[in-house]
């Protein structure tokens, strides 16, 4: 997952220039094919899949992605001035629409958006404000079929109590599902101190957190409505500068074309469709929160009772980590790997714990003082690979939009 942003195009911008770098992913309506690949394996080459598909390759120069700048004009503590300006790289598909980004999500209330007018320049001057703490602000410029942002403006905001920003945290864990056949012995303890561990580790005075709201949901609690409401309760809370963590601690299966979170009340034998928590679910619940969105999966698909059942991580990955959706996510496995536990913890979640108590070994910036997603997970990888010889291997996931997410300030000793 995630390995459409590791190759893609240069685009040579002259002589003494540094090149421009369009990552596949910024195609993926042109070149997310999966129907092409299962041709090509039956038939024998990419050609012939096109071929029969009457699809003809696609000219690369023709579908160049916008370009987009933004510039500081000035910063009177929280409030800040910038220029907005975008170009189109296909004259005939001109910028339609110019929008900030604020730590890679949309800023509330149509703030910093413009619907560019037939025939005018893609140009803007927003003033916003911005939280306490370091934060990142982009432009994302779109035509009709691309979009791209602009190189990051790090802006720092005055940190004060009353301006803290708040962690939300929602963690579910099931070990005593339904259905007995896939019950599972580790994931209400996870949910449990991974709820504990947040709060402990991240909130304080002179921490990134001012307060860390949220819900636990376990095993008898944690049904597909119940996870739901307490999202949509989170949605409503959060406000820019935010942090949500939504941690699940149980199975995800992918049953015919649709990807699931196991709740309690889920039945295998049964349509999840209503049951379960859906990509869909997910996608419409995350989408629209105000701040960054850190997705936390150790979904571990190890009873019998799934194995007949592809795992979800994989596609709910692809589908929640797009612009439009920006969740990023943590993982404990991928989809071809079975997610294991000790008696205390499964092996993901203990490396998380160990990592947001930033014990020793654990890296952080030294600049910022801070604890990143990317921190966090180079600790989970190395641990969880140590402890099962190499057969589990967790992945981080974010959307080309968004930033590392910091989680934790480290206190200077």
């Amino acid at each position: 997952p995630g390995g459409e942003k590791m190759f893609g195009w240069a685009l040579s911008n002259g002589p003494n220039k540094l090149v421009t770098f369009h990552p596949a992913q910024q195609f993926a309506k042109q070149f997310h094919r999966p129907d092409v690949i299962r041709l090509a394996v039956e038939l024998g080459s990419v050609e012939a899949a096109l071929k029969k598909l009457a699809t003809a390759p696609a000219d690369i120069e023709a579908i160049l992605p916008p370009s987009a700048t933004l510039k500081l004009v000035k910063q009177e503590g929280a409030k800040v001035q910038v220029q907005a300006t975008a170009s189109s790289g296909q004259k005939e598909k001109p910028i339609l629409t110019m929008r900030l980004l604020l730590d890679g999500r949309p800023l509330p209330q149509g703030q910093g958006k413009m619907t560019v007018p037939p025939g005018k320049p893609a140009e803007a001057t927003w003033d916003v404000e911005i939280p306490g703490g370091s934060h990142e602000l982009k432009l994302l410029a779109s035509s009709d079929d691309d979009s791209a942002t602009s190189d990051p403006l790090v802006l720092i905001g005055p940190k004060n109590a009353s301006q803290q920003p708040t962690l939300h945290r929602v963690c579910v864990g099931v070990n005593d599902y339904d259905d007995p056949g896939i019950k599972l012995n580790a994931a209400v303890k996870d949910a449990q101190e991974v709820f504990a561990a947040f709060a402990s580790h991240c909130v304080g005075s002179a921490n990134r957190f001012g307060t860390a709201k949220g819900q636990l949901l376990v095993n008898k609690e944690a049904t597909r409505d119940a996870v739901l409401k307490a999202l949509a309760e989170v949605r409503k809370a959060a406000k820019p500068g935010d942090l949500v963590v939504f941690f699940f601690a149980g199975h995800g299966v992918k049953q015919e074309n649709e990807f699931y979170l196991l709740t309690k009340e889920a039945d295998l034998n049964k349509s999840l469709k209503g049951i379960s928590l859906s990509g869909d679910d997910l996608r419409k619940a995350l989408s629209d929160i105000e701040c960054p969105v850190l997705l936390i999966m150790d979904a571990c698909h190890s009873a019998k009772g799934v194995k007949a059942f592809r795992p979800a991580t994989d596609d709910l990955t692809r589908n929640l980590t797009d612009e439009t959706a920006g969740v990023t996510i943590l993982a404990a496995a991928m989809a071809h790997e079975v997610a294991n536990a000790s008696a205390e913890n499964g092996h993901f979640t203990a490396a998380l714990l160990k990592a947001l108590n930033v014990g020793e070994g654990v890296p952080f910036d030294p600049y910022e003082r801070a604890l990143f997603t990317h921190h966090i997970y180079s600790v989970i990888f190395s641990e969880v690979r140590k402890a099962t010889n190499g057969k589990q291997n967790p992945f981080l996931n974010s959307p080309w939009t968004v930033p590392p997410l910091a989680v934790r300030e480290i206190p200077k000793q």
